[in-house]
């Protein structure tokens, strides 16, 4: 299977959506993975890929350490959803240090707001570089198709948001990056808080999902990681 480089024109990036369930002796009663998705396809439908086992024993691993506690309706236990970002290292052509499989093993933390009259619900991954970090969050589309219109709503939206949980920052620069297809918008702005932090970040949504990757740099970042953020930015799209 493709694993994600920065250099790779085809990147993948994928979400790994398991079941489980937590009895009233607060002990695992199953533990099961629901579907793939590829990130960068572009849909919300199961991907054919296999998670490696290895891989849904450390996500296993990190769930049974979260201490998740039981859901009981009528009188049983029921199942939650948690997911994980898989997306291995490729030795053969990705270089040390900032890249996407920083991600790879992620377990989500989930927001839930309203989005569009619809609940919606946004999964968020982040990796720490020392002293830079990024996150990709996620969620698809509470509608069953979204216009061109409201695509441009949700993103600015988003904006605002993320501008607003970085203490109100100013937004010191907007690119408009977008297709027929896909409305994709890429910021950057400095909170007042912190001003040698610099915060960067793209939304890309189409009709069916959201996605967006931030990056939180400070100055003087060395010239090859500028590089690196650079690269990871330019591929995070759609086809």
């Amino acid at each position: 299977m493709p694993h994600l480089h920065a250099d790779d024109g085809k990147p993948a990036l994928y979400i790994g959506l398991f079941r489980l369930t937590v009895g009233e002796d607060n002990r695992f009663r199953d533990f099961e993975v629901v579907k793939v998705i590829d990130l960068f396809s572009g849909s919300n439908n199961a991907a054919s890929i296999e998670l490696p086992q290895a891989f849904i024993n450390q996500a296993r691993k990190k769930v049974e350490d979260e201490h998740f506690k039981p859901t009981i309706r009528d009188g049983k236990p029921t199942s939650t959803l948690t997911s994980f970002i898989y997306s291995p290292a490729d030795e053969k052509h990705e270089t040390p240090g900032i890249s996407f499989s920083a991600l790879n093993g992620a377990m989500n933390t989930t927001s839930n707001f309203r989005l569009l009259g619809q609940d919606a619900a946004v999964s968020s991954f982040g990796a720490n570089f020392g002293r830079s970090a990024c996150f990709v969050s996620y969620y698809a589309l509470p509608l069953p198709k979204t216009s061109k219109d409201q695509r441009e709503a949700i993103v600015e939206a988003e904006v605002q948001r993320s501008a607003a949980n970085a203490q109100n920052a100013e937004i010191l620069a907007r690119n408009n990056l977008s297709t027929d297809s896909q409305t994709i918008m890429e910021f950057t702005c400095k909170s007042p808080s912190n001003k040698a932090l610099t915060i960067r970040c793209r939304y890309i949504c189409n009709a069916r999902q959201m996605l967006a990757f931030t990056s939180i740099t400070p100055d003087g970042l060395s010239g090859e990681d500028t590089q690196a953020f650079d690269r990871l930015f330019k591929v995070f799209r759609f086809p």
